[in-house]
């Protein structure tokens, strides 16, 4: 068994290649919760998770690389402001499956990443002026009706939520 199959399902770990000067191990669809989601919060808007899609309302930081089974999905962006707490989001999936968000791993996010899994090898890169930064996916059950109110965090990153469709309230 992958080792993501025990922490988020069925994903499959593929060997590190090397694409535009960067070692970026990509996952290979196995099986993906594809449920759509009702979620609620204020200064969102829905966009395409893919890549140049920018990740943040206020900045132009496109999406470089990003885990291509998750490519197409929705995701909610908003405006980010260093220090500030990322803005309030409530989700309720559609179907019982899996919930997924993008958001840094360091130790500003860890205690408030608490009960969301890091998925292997499914990491995203945006561009900025200096460099390119590397975000991670994360993932947690979920089931059908059940509202789930996603991490808040200070990070400048902030909690991006990507489902397969995303109806946005």
């Amino acid at each position: 068994m992958c080792v993501a199959d025990a922490i988020c399902g069925p994903f499959r770990a593929a060997s590190p290649f090397r694409t535009d000067g960067t070692n970026m191990p990509p996952i290979v669809r196995q099986e993906i919760s594809a449920i759509g989601i009702k979620a609620e919060g204020d200064g969102y808007e829905l966009r395409k998770f893919r890549e140049g899609e920018e990740l943040f309302l206020n900045r132009r930081y496109p999406i470089s690389v990003l885990p291509g089974a998750f490519s197409g999905f929705d995701m909610l962006v908003r405006n980010v402001k260093s220090g500030e707490l990322s803005s309030r989001c409530v989700v309720t999936p559609e179907a019982d499956g899996m919930l997924y968000i993008v958001a840094r791993k360091n130790s500003r996010t860890e205690e408030d990443l608490y009960g969301w899994k890091e998925i292997p090898g499914a990491e995203v890169y945006y561009s900025t002026n200096k460099e390119d930064v590397v975000l991670n996916m994360f993932c947690k059950k979920a089931k059908a009706g059940k509202p789930v109110v996603l991490p808040q965090t200070t990070d400048f990153c902030g909690v991006i939520p990507v489902a397969h469709s995303i109806e946005l309230r």
